[in-house]
This record gives C-alpha cells, sequence and structure tokens, in this order.
C-alpha cells in the first residue's frame, strides 16, 4: 500500500480564500485582534463587496477550515436558559491569528520580488497581478500585454 505525500502549504477554496480576505482586511482596518462578529454580519459584507450570496452552511463550513487550519479562533458565545432551555444566539468572538497575517505578507513579499504591483485605478478596473518567473516591472508589464494580446485575439 502506498501512502501519498500531503502537502503542508494550505491552499484555501475561494470562499475560505474570500473570508480571509475579509477578517484580514477588518481587522487591519480596526487595528484590533479580536472582535464579536454576527453570521449575519459576516454574509452581508461577503454580499456586498464579493458579490457572493453565501448560505450560513457554507459559511460554517468555511469558518471551520479556517479554524482547523489555525488561521483564525473563534469562541462561541450562545448560551441556553437553564429554566426553559431555550437557546440565545449571540455574535461569536473571532480572533485573527499570526499565521493569517504572514498568509497575506507571503502573497505581498511574492507580487513584490516579481516586480509587478498594480496601481489602485488597475485594480478598480479588475486588472489582477501577473504572476511569474518575471524579474522587473517592465517584465512583468510585457507579460501582462502579451496577454492582454492574446485574450484580445483568441
Amino acid at each position: 500500500m502506498y501512502f501519498y505525500p500531503t502537502t503542508t502549504e494550505f491552499a484555501p477554496n475561494k470562499t475560505s480564500y474570500r473570508l480571509m480576505k475579509l477578517f484580514h482586511g477588518y481587522f487591519r482596518k480596526t487595528g484590533k485582534g479580536w472582535a464579536h462578529i454576527s453570521q449575519g454580519w459576516i454574509i452581508g459584507q461577503m454580499e456586498a463587496f464579493e458579490k457572493q450570496k453565501l448560505p450560513a452552511s457554507t459559511l460554517n463550513y468555511n469558518l471551520a477550515i479556517l479554524e482547523r487550519e489555525g488561521f483564525i479562533i473563534r469562541q462561541k458565545r450562545h448560551i441556553r436558559d437553564k429554566s426553559t432551555g431555550h437557546l440565545t444566539f449571540r455574535p461569536s468572538m473571532y480572533k485573527i491569528t499570526k499565521k493569517l497575517r504572514t498568509f497575506f505578507a507571503k502573497l505581498a513579499t511574492y507580487f513584490k520580488r516579481c516586480g509587478w504591483t498594480p496601481t489602485l485605478p488597475q485594480l478598480g478596473r479588475g486588472i489582477t497581478a501577473v504572476v511569474g518567473t518575471v524579474t522587473t516591472r517592465e517584465e512583468a508589464f510585457y507579460e501582462y500585454r502579451s496577454q492582454q494580446r492574446a485574450r484580445a485575439s483568441g
């Protein structure tokens, strides 16, 4: 029996990556390492900024992935009334971890090292950074232009 080696690098799915961006941006903007966030707020932000309607079950599935991989720490704060047995839902507390910060720092370093940093107007138009083996900004721009020409002709 042969065991296939597992990768040690985490490759997030599209929804998990969008949640990682949302948490990283929120915690970076507020400057805090923790926050009480409701699932309704997360779903609303995903719909507003990522144009993705997210069911609560999918949100919980992807939050569990991020928690298991060590990108976030979440503490559920629901309480049950002892006399009636009713469950009162309260917003969970989320904490950002160093692993999430370094994940985005590594991406930024990679794009900086390959020499291509899109400007804000380019990002607004939906232009993404060219990922490849380029070493200078000119080479990255040339590679980007050749990709544009290939898309236009094909």
